[in-house]
């Protein structure tokens, strides 16, 4: 009996110490991850970002941005060009960058990056081979100099180092500004809210949305007197009344036409794809493309040889939802052809060989009119 109850003891006290060691094990590794991520160079526990050890060397934007989205490294692809805000988070040894002299040895990285790298933010320029720059450019950062820069960024080839998100869940940030206010809208109540990263995502979203019952926490806004909410904008009754909401997806102008052919919305199924003048006449903020403004193309003028100029370019540079009364910030179709030959009998219904080549189209991301081949693909938004 005696040694029954000493072997059972045995047992015991080694079952005893097993779990012992496992909970000991346990609670080391939970101690230890975030002095892991702390003493790991390529993670910035505050900024929330890991970057890649691997550096891209002698690309172009276009090549730095593919060599980001086919990054694999440390089990993860979710890898991006760096904003040029993040790379500098990257900047050390310097306090004030106007006195530091320029430096090829990586001094003024903590990662002891050298020489320029490339980042996915971007910038309208002017300079005196381009006026304007019809879309943004590529900026890199210089850690031997210390700036931002943008020349050659057509075939510059720089370096690229790569990044993504590592957040914690539940960390926040105060003060993020809400989207643009829509024309006519007014704030319910807040334009700046506190957002808590989810694990996956920030929460809540600082897109604007029209909503009546006013709150600190998420960023909502109501139409002024006079005013009605429609397709989360703000405008006259009468205008929501003939126009319908954005499609959801992209089409081709065959796909355009026959969306609004068959479209059902506000207890109303006569809708029809709008002719360019139409269209123009929800352009606001950019006077050469509205109604009666400079740019040639109209109903009356759809030639592109003998109806499009400059003015048809727009005002450019902003992405903000300005330049549309439905604060659009999409390009649309139009049912007007680039043709000076066209009758009225030719339609998109019996004309599928010369109609569709090309396509008047109104960009309210860039403010201009352009022409496009039917194989494209614009949103829809349809006319009664």
């Amino acid at each position: 009996m005696e040694k029954m109850f000493f072997s059972l003891f045995i047992v015991l006290t080694a079952f005893f110490l097993v779990n012992c060691e496992n909970s000991v094990n346990s609670n080391e590794n939970t101690d230890i991850q975030p002095d892991i991520e702390n003493s790991n160079p390529y993670i910035d526990v505050e900024s929330g970002v890991q970057w890649t050890e691997t550096i891209g060397t002698d690309l172009t934007a276009a090549e730095a941005a593919k060599f980001c989205k086919n990054m694999n490294e440390m089990g993860y692809t979710d890898y991006t060009l760096p904003t040029v805000e993040q790379l500098w988070t990257l900047v050390t040894n310097c306090d004030d960058i106007q006195k530091c002299p320029d430096a090829t040895d990586g001094r003024y990285s903590k990662l002891e990056d050298s020489g320029r790298l490339w980042s996915r933010s971007s910038e309208y320029i002017t300079d005196i081979i381009i006026l304007k720059s019809p879309y943004p450019v590529p900026l890199y950062l210089d850690f031997d100099k210390l700036e931002e820069g943008y020349e050659d960024w057509r075939y510059g080839k720089y370096k690229v180092r790569c990044v993504r998100e590592h957040l914690i869940a539940g960390k926040t940030r105060e003060d993020q500004p809400c989207s643009p206010l829509p024309a006519n809208g007014l704030w319910n109540s807040v334009d700046k809210i506190t957002q808590i990263w989810s694990g996956t995502e920030w929460l809540p979203s600082t897109e604007a949305q029209y909503n009546e019952e006013s709150s600190t926490k998420e960023c909502r806004f109501k139409c002024k007197e006079g005013f009605i909410n429609h397709d989360n904008s703000c405008v006259e009754p009468e205008l929501a009344e003939k126009w319908s909401k954005r499609s959801l997806d992209k089409a081709g102008s065959v796909e355009a036409f026959n969306y609004c052919k068959n479209l059902e919305e506000n207890g109303h199924s006569d809708w029809r794809l709008p002719t360019v003048s139409e269209m123009r006449n929800i352009v606001i903020n950019c006077p050469d493309i509205e109604t009666q403004g400079e740019c040639g193309i109209t109903d009356e003028c759809l030639d592109r040889n003998e109806c499009w100029n400059n003015k048809c370019s727009g005002c450019g540079i902003i992405i903000d939802k300005r330049y549309s009364k439905f604060w659009d910030t999409e390009s649309f179709y139009t049912s007007s052809p680039n043709t000076s030959e066209w009758e009225s009998e030719w339609n998109i219904e019996n004309d599928t060989d010369f109609y569709f080549s090309d396509t008047w189209v109104v960009d309210f991301s860039l403010s201009r009119i352009m022409n496009e081949y039917a194989k494209f693909q614009h949103h829809v938004r349809c006319i009664r």
